[in-house]
């Protein structure tokens, strides 16, 4: 047991070492955050200030009530600008304060409007979307005029749908709502990380068996350590610096989200939360899933004589982990249907599958009992297999493994 936590420890420290390793640390954070920056950007530069016009052939909104002013904190102390509405009575009158840029688009409504609820939008350039907006709370607050003024604001302004279910028997956020959408999302979002951590941290981990085979010093390690100790050692020295990594990009976020919540005028980082019981149950799956993965990858190098060789092979494992992001639809649409159920059990598609499930539905509990006893059991006989197809690998000096000789192994 000591010489395996020496193979750990001289592992880790040799690929902390590494300014890929600082690269990845700094870099993948560094990206996230230039990305929600330049979607803020783009978000705001939507908005424009001009004044907005409208026709009112219907009579629609004669003694118009204003629109109600849209909150962009969650506190309430911070408002939207409301723009000037202008109304013309003829569209030629609107056309011509449209070329000359006095507004910026305007709206036709139709004299049938009552029945139909038609109105156009005519613009040379496509308005802001706050503008398009207040339009909309114009015409629906009009449309509650019967209403207390009042109730009315609330409910144009206002309204937020919460949808909750039974939390006995089952995994899930215990609500969604427009306010809360963000928390929906962070099980998922940990589960694209976990794709790009294992993408990452296969460099290391098939380059720890890749590289020494390569320059003939297994011959002399073997010599003091068994294959099992070995091999067991490298991947566990690589799973705690995936930890390292994984532990240094939640920093990042955490930060991200207290800064986000400050000084950012969106109300999905005011709620932002992370439910213990949907938390553990990712934490609990990841860690079997991880060192499946990290086993799978390892046995890759052992069979490889060359890194590129490796690097190709290690595609077959990345590609199931992304299966669940392409067939969100399916999954979505049937939670609990037969698409849903073989990716939440088939082991290299699981924690994908089971961190978009429990993002957005009730998971019974025994679906999670079933996918992590599989993902347990398959790290178990992944690392087996890893030390397995190393020790007949090992002296095999640029000859790759084949199929046949896996099959042998695992018989054996």
């Amino acid at each position: 047991m000591n010489k395996f936590w020496l193979v750990a420890k001289y592992e880790l420290k040799r690929n902390m070492a590494k300014p890929g390793f600082i690269i990845s640390i700094l870099g993948f954070p560094i990206t996230v955050l230039l990305i929600f920056t330049l979607t803020f950007f783009i978000i705001r530069s939507e908005n424009k200030n001009a004044p907005v016009g409208y026709v009112d052939n219907a009579g629609f909104l004669t003694n118009a009530i204003p629109a109600p002013h849209r909150r962009t904190c969650f506190d309430g102390k911070e408002f939207q600008n409301l723009l000037p509405l202008i109304t013309y009575s003829t569209e030629e009158e609107a056309r011509a304060a449209l070329d000359s840029r006095k507004i910026q688009a305007y709206y036709v409504i139709s004299k049938d409007y009552r029945e139909s609820n038609k109105v156009q939008l005519v613009y040379i350039k496509s308005p802001g979307s706050n503008a398009t907006r207040q339009f909309w709370d114009f015409m629906q607050i009009n449309k509650m005029r019967g209403m207390d003024p009042e109730k009315a604001k609330r409910a144009v302004s206002d309204f937020n749908m919460v949808v909750r279910w039974d939390k006995k028997g089952v995994i899930g956020a215990p609500g969604f709502s427009e306010k809360t959408i963000l928390n929906n999302f962070i099980p998922m979002i940990f589960g694209i990380m976990f794709t790009i951590l294992i993408f990452i941290s296969s460099g290391y981990l098939m380059g720890a068996v890749v590289e020494e085979k390569g320059n003939r010093t297994m011959e002399i390690i073997v010599s003091s350590v068994s294959p099992y100790q070995l091999m067991g050692g490298k991947i566990a020295g690589i799973i705690i610096l995936s930890l390292i990594q994984l532990l240094s990009w939640s920093t990042f976020a955490i930060l991200f989200g207290i800064i986000g919540a400050a000084h950012l005028p969106r109300e999905i980082l005011q709620n932002l939360a992370i439910y213990p019981k949907v938390a553990g149950t990712i934490l609990l799956l990841a860690i079997p899933a991880f060192i499946m993965f990290a086993g799978c990858l390892a046995t890759v190098g052992s069979m490889s004589s060359e890194y590129r060789e490796a690097q190709q092979m290690s595609m077959l494992f990345f590609f199931p982990c992304m299966i669940p992001i392409w067939l969100l639809k399916p999954i979505l649409e049937n939670p609990n249907g037969p698409i849903s159920l073989f990716l939440s059990f088939f082991p290299l598609s699981s924690f994908t599958t089971m961190c978009v499930r429990v993002s957005f539905f009730q998971v019974p509990l025994w679906h999670v009992a079933v996918a992590g006893g599989i993902l347990v059991i398959c790290a178990v006989g992944s690392v087996w297999m890893a030390s397995r197809v190393f020790r007949i690998g090992m002296l095999r000096y640029g000859k790759r493994l084949q199929l046949r000789d896996i099959f042998q192994v695992s018989r054996s």
